[in-house]
């Protein structure tokens, strides 16, 4: 089973890249869905977010507001990077699991999508990464238009992403997102043909 990576700032396509692969017969794990389930389901991290932040990112349901969260950390370094101490260990190993269970299946190929991908040790080896780079203003339109968050909220979480392109050197591609969605997957799909041959 070849495992392809997908990284690059919010906006960029990666969702959108990762589900055509999908539909190519591949497996498309989203990193971000993955930590949305686990501050869902997961006990071990709801009970270190409440040791963390107390009961302020909760609702009256007991349920995690990850929009209470987002404006704990996005303006503190040293709040975000304990929060990102509980969440991302957790999303490796739960990444880890989803990969195991797919090649158990006979999957032909995952799609592993995290902005941070590039500076995070998963517990498996890629066959391909790529890193998708866009302008922050087409970024922050995308993110507009998919709708839930506010401009200052979305400006704010690609703040925090900034810097990435630091650790491009480590792709095996880079891919300009700001074209035609045609043309973006079109040079997703000859990487991957090759991969796959």
């Amino acid at each position: 089973m070849k495992i392809i990576g997908l990284a690059g700032e919010s906006g960029t396509g990666k969702t959108m890249i990762g589900e055509h692969l999908a539909g190519r017969g591949g497996e498309h794990i989203d990193a971000d869905l993955v930590g949305h389930e686990l501050l869902a389901d997961s006990s071990d991290v709801i009970d270190a977010v409440r040791r963390l932040f107390g009961d302020e990112v909760f609702d009256h349901n007991g349920v995690i507001d990850r929009r209470r969260i987002g404006e704990k950390i996005f303006g503190d370094d040293r709040i975000r990077k304990s929060f990102n101490n509980i969440i991302h260990p957790a999303i490796r190993r739960r990444c880890g699991e989803l990969v195991a269970d797919a090649r158990a299946r006979g999957v032909h190929f995952v799609v592993v999508d995290a902005a941070l991908l590039l500076d995070s040790q998963m517990p498996f080896e890629f066959d391909l990464l790529v890193a998708l780079r866009g302008t922050r203003s087409v970024q922050t339109q995308r993110l507009l238009e998919r709708g839930g968050r506010s401009e200052e909220e979305i400006r704010a979480r690609l703040e925090t992403q900034s810097g990435i392109e630091k650790s491009f050197y480590k792709a095996d591609a880079v891919i300009d997102t700001d074209r035609s969605r045609d043309a973006v997957l079109d040079e997703v799909d000859g990487l991957v043909d090759e991969l796959l041959k």
